[in-house]
């Protein structure tokens, strides 16, 4: 099944970067332009001069970022800024965060070089569909550094925690990196050369299918990469670098695996049909086709409607939005016969079809609102709170505030060869870039 492999991982060399927080990064998808050019000011060697560089307007095919990413890269490793390990290792990776409500957490997972599967061979999984545009991008960034900048992120289902048990070797003893990143996440990163201990882990790992929870794009494009070059290649063992790709893999069962919702705010409403404003007392009665419709408090807050839309203790699973708009505020309840609605797509799973996002898109936003072609736009919002104050200040808007996604429907929605809707999950932390990277030469 999956197989993965130690390697000699490149890191910042502690003693000439000391203040290794000043040159991590987030993944660069979710790096804004505001936020790029903070990150390049903050030092000349912060790793998004790799990952995300800025354009310039002389750029052309032999001068642009992709080219000037390699040249940092191979010019910070001539300087020892970056330090290659002599020997092949794994490296034990913890995040530790807090949790909205204030909890703290801790997320241990393995850096490590997993073998490129196809999708279809069933080792390695998808949850989450692509798009050509970061691909292109990603694949000039591969033929230019010939190197592994960000891990994908990768969960393996270990319901005995064997490999943490065998992880847990690092407690008691110091790492050897750490940095408090800008959303306050403690990172610590410990690197294990003994070989025993290496063998142990690739042979606990070797039965799992691998499910990528994030960098399904890199994964993709590590993909197209590596049959480039074996294209090229006169010859070919299957064990060279780009057969594998910088991965991050953590238990499916950890307690430290935390998905948060992305919520939905729709602008403009009421939408226009037949040259006529859907007053809002239709909509509800429309809604009310679907959902059972109670409305609380106006002014109630984020966090108490939040509280709303958690089941009660031994109460079953149930589809439950929070629906906000102007000084008005709704809990939303699927009725049990909607899950067999005919507008649901016949051709996806049940799996696919309980989903929250699911129900709240097909019903909701693509029916009764009239979705992006009823000039219906949508925004993507993480915090509730903003999200809400948004839209309480505004005119004629809307947000469904909905519950995290379950690691179990991640699971079986992929176990059913499918892949779900956009912005359905939100692994937090997001992994940090900058801690490890790994050649492809």
């Amino acid at each position: 099944m999956a197989c993965i492999k130690p390697f000699k991982g490149i890191r910042y060399n502690p003693s000439l970067i000391p203040g290794l927080a000043e040159v991590i990064a987030p993944p660069y998808d979710v790096i804004s332009p505001y936020y790029q050019k903070q990150l390049c000011g903050r030092h000349p060697h912060n790793v998004v001069r790799l990952i995300l560089g800025e354009e310039h307007s002389d750029d052309d095919e032999h001068s642009n970022k992709y080219a000037r990413a390699a040249h940092w890269f191979r010019q910070w490793l001539t300087e020892n800024i970056l330090a290659e390990e002599e020997a092949p290792a794994l490296y034990v990776y913890d995040q530790t965060y807090a949790m909205p409500e204030g909890e703290s957490r801790t997320r241990r997972g393995l850096f490590a070089a997993l073998r490129l599967e196809p999708w279809e061979a069933g080792i390695v999984r998808p949850h989450e569909f692509t798009h050509p545009g970061p691909k292109v991008d990603r694949m000039k960034l591969f033929r230019a550094s010939r190197a592994n900048f960000s891990p994908i992120f990768g969960l393996y289902e270990d319901p005995g925690s064997e490999v943490e048990r065998a992880l847990s070797v690092v407690e008691g003893t110091a790492p050897a990196a750490e940095a408090i990143d800008d959303d306050g996440v403690i990172n610590r990163l410990w690197v294990l050369r003994e070989p025993d201990c290496l063998d142990r882990l690739s042979g606990l790992l070797e039965p799992r299918e691998i499910l990528i929870a994030d960098g399904h794009h890199r994964y993709e494009t590590a993909l197209s990469y590596r049959d480039e070059l074996k294209q090229q290649a006169s010859s070919w063992t299957g064990e060279e670098a780009p057969n594998f790709v910088l991965t991050v893999l953590v238990n499916l069962r950890s307690p430290g695996l935390t998905i948060l919702p992305t919520h939905r705010i729709v602008d403009p409403l009421p939408v226009e049909t037949s040259g006529k404003s859907l007053d809002f007392d239709t909509f509800l009665q429309q809604l009310s086709e679907f959902f059972s419709v109670e409305e609380l408090d106006g002014t109630s807050t984020a966090q108490f409607l939040l509280g709303q839309l958690k089941p009660a203790h031994g109460s079953p699973e149930v589809c439950t939005l929070g629906m906000v708009t102007g000084k008005r505020a709704f809990l939303l309840r699927l009725r049990p016969e909607s899950l067999s609605h005919p507008l649901l797509p016949r051709d996806k799973s049940p799996a696919f079809r309980a989903l929250d996002v699911t129900l709240l898109h097909t019903f909701v936003i693509e029916h009764l609102l009239g979705g992006k072609d009823n000039g219906c736009e949508l925004t993507y919002v993480k915090d509730a709170g903003e999200g809400v104050a948004a839209v309480r200040e505004g005119k004629d808007r809307m947000i469904f505030l909905l519950n995290p996604t379950r690691l179990e429907e991640v699971q079986a929605v992929a176990q059913a060869g499918e892949k779900m809707p956009q912005k359905s999950t939100y692994f937090y932390p997001k992994l940090t870039t900058g801690l490890v990277m790994r050649s492809l030469e």
